[in-house]
């Protein structure tokens, strides 16, 4: 009974914190990045130029366009991750043509435009990695391709994914009647992708957004299991002696990313809320899942 509680407990939260997430990031593209046409990356910025020029509702739009890529996540990624996208991207939605419509939309300076509507889109995206989430789009795409290109990392394959959408999302705004042409919405748009990714890695607390987690447990066994099944990441356990107690133990150790975190803590609080449980930074993580060149910048 009680762990039916935490559970409804915490898909309340998730809801709720995601929710306020998907608002913010609808109403960046909606009143800032759209009126200003600016060529964003991912499903985003391809329904935002879509939109602007031949006028379609791009709520409905960006759930169009993700559709066959949830299709594909379902079948490739698994049910979990499909879930949580697909929330994410309802919500998302229901927000940019039913809620955000109601605000007002900014058309003074460009570049204020670009920098308030980045910060407030690198804001949402991190609201909606807290609980774990994505925002789908050239996340469910960058996921996919390392599954063909598994040398690759996801951030690079995404990073190549976005270049080539802000590409065609400007040529794209030429069709209707803004203030840019296809050269000026891709430079603001390579602006906006900077701040909205800084503030993404600020707000998540690491700009490289690796973590090393160490956790004594007696349940390490359960919470091993738990970790490997929701993460699909490699563990290391090594022997330690408990100073006061004199007493044997395994640490267990784990290196994530930052939005993966409050996931983490969760699974070993349902596992024991009596755990110990250490978070550092890993600004340098060379090898098995994180290439080389993740970690040079």
């Amino acid at each position: 009974m009680k762990n039916t509680k935490n559970k409804v407990h915490t898909m309340l939260i998730d809801f709720v914190v995601s929710l306020i997430g998907c608002f913010i990031f609808s109403y960046a593209y909606y009143g800032f990045l759209m009126p200003n046409e600016i060529a964003t990356g991912g499903v985003g910025g391809i329904s935002s130029a879509l939109t602007s020029s031949f006028g379609f509702k791009m709520g409905l739009l960006l759930f169009c366009i993700n559709t066959p890529l949830l299709i594909l996540a379902f079948i490739f990624l698994g049910k979990k991750f499909t879930f949580n996208t697909t929330l994410v991207i309802v919500e998302t939605s229901f927000m940019l043509d039913y809620v955000s419509p109601l605000l007002p939309r900014y058309t003074g300076q460009q570049l204020l435009g670009t920098i308030f509507g980045s910060f407030l889109l690198g804001l949402g995206i991190a609201i909606i990695f807290t609980r774990g989430f994505t925002t789908g789009g050239t996340d469910i795409i960058g996921r996919l391709l390392q599954l063909k290109f598994p040398s690759m990392s996801i951030g690079k394959l995404m990073m190549l994914t976005d270049f080539f959408i802000i590409c065609l999302s400007s040529y794209i705004y030429t069709f209707g009647d803004g203030p840019n042409n296809a050269v000026e919405s891709a430079m603001y748009g390579l602006i906006c992708t900077f701040i909205y990714t800084k503030t993404i890695d600020t707000l998540l607390a690491g700009t490289d957004q690796k973590k090393a987690i160490y956790i004594m447990s007696d349940k390490k066994q359960q919470i091993i299991e738990c970790l490997m099944e929701s993460l699909n990441r490699g563990l290391t356990t090594f022997h330690v002696t408990k100073v006061y107690s004199q007493k044997e133990s395994e640490m267990i150790m784990c290196i994530i990313k930052s939005n993966e975190i409050t996931k983490v803590k969760s699974i070993i609080k349902k596992c024991d809320s009596s755990a110990f449980l250490m978070i550092l930074n890993a600004e340098d993580v060379i090898g098995g899942q994180f290439q080389i060149t993740d970690s040079i910048k």
